[in-house]
């Protein structure tokens, strides 16, 4: 009876294994290269039959994208002195020559005695969210570049008037170095408090009541005390 139990538990196991939408590993942590047990959706999603995925002699690592295979083998050689799962995303070519990203997470599995055995993860195919992200990124990049390489001020605000967004030339206006500085901080950080209750109720104005100030041409000074005449528009974004 508890050899058929354990012949079915194990039937169990394997049929888990098998049916998972993601790449289940064991590899080694001696230092090999070799892979010890990997699923049958390798053969789906990558084209490798697992039995020609485990039998490379160069195993898993002569799939890894260059760039990546230093980062994972760093993280497999530091696996044993932690006991607790990390998760890392790199590329891996497939048999087709395309390159797909996983996510993956792994643990140490180990002995009644708390010696390491080997390492055991499960990988999920995340590409379409990395391009996604790397698209999001080029455009946020393309962006900055522009409103940065504007001579005119361009800012965000909350309701509060504190900054959230603001460009190069703001940052030169309020006398600091960078943009991100001005970042959570309000006109009464830079100016006199009645320049800056000035600006202040303008703004709140335009939230309460939705109306933007559209080409308003009034004088302006810096944080130097200098005076420019500046052509404003201010206007409320809503979600």
């Amino acid at each position: 009876q508890a050899e058929q139990a354990l012949r079915t538990a194990g039937f169990t196991y394997r049929t888990l294994l098998e049916h998972l939408p993601a790449i289940v590993y064991q590899v080694p942590l001696d230092g090999s290269d070799s892979t010890l047990y990997i699923n049958r959706y390798i053969e789906k999603i990558l084209g490798f039959m697992p039995e020609e995925w485990a039998n490379d002699p160069q195993g898993w690592l002569a799939h890894l994208h260059p760039h990546d295979i230093a980062d994972v083998k760093s993280q497999i050689a530091a696996a044993p002195h932690s006991d607790m799962p990390f998760r890392s995303e790199f590329r891996v070519f497939a048999r087709d020559g395309r390159v797909l990203w996983f996510s993956d997470e792994a643990a140490v599995v180990r002995d009644g005695q708390g010696e390491p055995l080997f390492l055991q993860g499960i990988m999920f195919e995340v590409t379409s969210r990395k391009w996604a992200e790397e698209q999001v990124a080029s455009e946020r990049n393309k962006l900055r570049a522009l409103i940065d390489n504007i001579p005119d001020l361009i800012f965000l605000k909350d309701r509060h008037s504190r900054f959230l967004v603001a460009n190069q030339a703001t940052a030169d206006f309020m006398g600091v170095r960078h943009a991100n500085d001005l970042i959570g901080k309000t006109d009464f950080d830079f100016y006199e408090p009645d320049l800056a209750m000035r600006y202040y109720e303008e703004e709140q104005q335009i939230l309460a009541t939705g109306e933007p100030i559209i080409r308003l041409e009034k004088e302006q000074r810096d944080i130097f005390n200098n005076t420019h005449w500046l052509s404003t528009i201010k206007l409320p974004l809503s979600d």
